[in-house]
C-alpha cells in the first residue's frame, strides 16, 4: 500500500530523493543494480524486492552500499526475502496518531 501511495504520488509531485521500483516480469535488474550504484543520498522503495534479492547484481549492489560507512542512502525492501537482515543497523516504525506521523525506534537510531 504505502508503495503504491508514493507511485502514485510521485505522478503529481517530484520527488527527487526517493527512487521508486517495483519488480515483475520484464524487470531489467541490470538497470536496477546500475541505479543502486549511482544513487547517493536516497530513499530507495523496491517493491517485490524478493524477485529483485536473487539477482546476484542487485544483492551485491545492496550489500556494498550497506556496508559502505560513506553511504547515505536509506533502503525500504518491500518482500518477504531477509538476507540483508543482518546488516540493518537500526529498526523503525511508523507511529500515526491523527495527523502526525513519527518514527519509534525499535532498536539503533
Amino acid at each position: 500500500m504505502l508503495f503504491s501511495l508514493l507511485k502514485d504520488y510521485a505522478l503529481i509531485e517530484e520527488l527527487p530523493g526517493l527512487i521508486l521500483f517495483s519488480c515483475h516480469s520484464g524487470t531489467s535488474y541490470k538497470e536496477l543494480a546500475d541505479v543502486l550504484k549511482e544513487a547517493e543520498d536516497k530513499i530507495i522503495f523496491i517493491d517485490n524486492a524478493d524477485h529483485a534479492l536473487v539477482k546476484s547484481e542487485v544483492y551485491d549492489a545492496i550489500d556494498s552500499d550497506l556496508c559502505d560507512e560513506d553511504s547515505n542512502n536509506y533502503y525500504v525492501l518491500i518482500g518477504r526475502d531477509t538476507r540483508l537482515a543482518n546488516l540493518v543497523t537500526s529498526l523503525a516504525k511508523p507511529v500515526i496518531s491523527g495527523d502526525n506521523v513519527s518514527i519509534r525506534y525499535l532498536f539503533g537510531g
